[in-house]
């Protein structure tokens, strides 16, 4: 037979609801008889995170601004300003960890787009993403946003792309979309290629970087490795890397050995908006 409520409010080994600190400790819920304590567990309901958000940065050209404009963008959050901020101005790897949906793709977006369509730039960047789908997304907000900014080709370079276009592709891209499979079995094989791309790349972007872990991981890592070598050797450029993630417990340390980094910055108050959580705390110890 079930016991009563009343049974289990008696009973010494009933539930007690706790809070939990400050500092990670537990604590009984105070100013509440045992009685209604075992009956009743602890809800919190904390705020909504506040949406942090910045304007535009005044470095920020006007043709990246009707870019941002173009899809809806006209002003961004604080992690999006902070991260273009880093990348475009500072000069730095950056590594941006968020939240699922909290604009990661802007973070390199403007710092490329910047790049790219400054007067008489001759400047590339190379998008690395783990699948052929992100790779059709990610293009299609580019092509919304190059239309408000100076003439230049985005195109994805993978095992879809048929052969009649691929030289037109090497020829006349400033920024390149692909994915680890084709950068080591295409494009570093034959870099020579894609000197204008190799000698000119100023970003690689590295989206989903929780994605390269295990075998594919350490393959990823050792082909990035190689294309930092071919550039700095062979071509004489030093791309900055921006990468993405939302999972990895240690972004920083994690991307650093990815790429063999010496030095990233890592960037993670996320300013993107987030609903109200429950919280429900029950001592099962008693």
């Amino acid at each position: 037979m079930m016991e009563s409520h009343r049974d289990l409010a008696r009973d010494s080994r009933a539930p007690v609801p706790i809070l939990v600190g400050d500092n990670g400790g537990q604590r009984p819920a105070s100013g509440v008889a045992p009685s209604a304590r075992a009956r009743r567990p602890h809800h919190d309901r904390p705020p909504p995170d506040r949406v942090l958000r910045a304007g535009p940065q005044g470095r920020v050209q006007q043709p990246t601004r009707n870019a941002l404009k173009a899809i809806g963008a006209t002003r961004l959050y604080s992690h999006q300003a902070e991260a273009i901020e880093s990348a475009a101005v500072s000069g730095n790897h950056v590594v941006v960890s968020t939240s699922t949906s909290s604009g990661k793709s802007l973070c390199y977006n403007v710092p490329v787009l910047e790049s790219i369509s400054r007067p008489a730039s001759t400047s590339c960047a190379l998008y690395i993403f783990p699948t052929k789908a992100l790779a059709q997304d990610q293009l299609q907000t580019l092509l919304q946003m190059k239309g408000q900014c100076s003439n230049f080709d985005v195109s994805i370079y993978d095992g879809d792309t048929p052969m009649k276009d691929r030289a037109k592709i090497r020829d006349s891209a400033r920024l390149l979309i692909t994915n680890p499979d084709m950068l080591h079995m295409s494009i570093l094989p034959c870099h020579a290629q894609f000197t204008r791309i190799l000698s000119n790349l100023a970003y690689v972007v590295i989206d989903e970087a929780h994605s390269y872990k295990g075998a594919f991981g350490c393959h990823t890592a050792l082909i990035l490795r190689r294309l930092k070598r071919v550039c700095a050797d062979i071509y004489g450029s030093h791309p900055k890397f921006i990468f993405c993630t939302t999972t990895l417990a240690n972004p920083r340390e994690d991307v650093m050995e990815l790429a063999k980094l010496d030095g990233v910055e890592l960037l993670q108050n996320d300013g993107s908006p987030c609903g109200s959580k429950f919280f429900l705390l029950w001592n099962r110890t008693g």
